[in-house]
């Protein structure tokens, strides 16, 4: 593999940084797990399946075969309760489904931070912006999670970008 990895190296000799940037970039685009994590469930005839969040929704695996993804246009809800994952769809009229898909976790722990990733993609990635909440005093009982996206989304950075774009010097490595 280090011979292979050698001689493919020497195929890019002479490229300027940015070249070989956007080279990797688009092997990386290329791939299609490159950024998933997978995350082992089973649904509800307890068939073990993987979930992995990824830009344009939430994908469903068998193995490492992808058999499923709702897309965040389609997706209405997303929650969990306890060691249950449930996706709550819009209601399509001309096709008979189902509205709410249901995956089970391992745990309570695993269920939520599943929950959490897929609050942060679709707030970096189909949000326009993020508002900032205050924080109310926590209550003895609270009913379900108040976590929220913070950080900037997917088209406020490329804004910024555009915005503040400065030329870079060239250098030589």
């Amino acid at each position: 593999m280090q011979r292979r990895i050698m001689e493919n190296h020497k195929k890019h000799v002479g490229q300027s940084p940015a070249e070989a940037d956007l080279n990797l970039l688009e092997t990386a685009r290329r791939c299609e797990l490159y950024g998933m994590k997978m995350h082992p469930a089973k649904d509800h005839d307890g068939v073990p399946l993987n979930l992995a969040v990824a830009h344009m929704g939430i994908a469903v695996f068998q193995g490492i075969t992808r058999i499923n993804t709702f897309s965040w246009a389609k997706i209405r809800k997303i929650s969990f309760k306890r060691k249950r994952f449930l996706i709550k769809l819009h209601p399509e009229n001309y096709v008979y489904h189902k509205d709410t898909v249901e995956f089970f976790f391992e745990g309570r722990n695993e269920c939520k931070n599943f929950w959490k990733k897929c609050v942060e993609n679709h707030g970096f990635f189909r949000c326009t912006a993020v508002q900032n909440v205050q924080r109310r005093k926590a209550r003895v009982l609270s009913r379900g999670s108040s976590f929220r996206y913070s950080g900037k989304t997917q088209k406020q950075i490329i804004e910024f970008v555009r915005d503040n774009y400065v030329k870079r010097q060239t250098f030589q490595r």
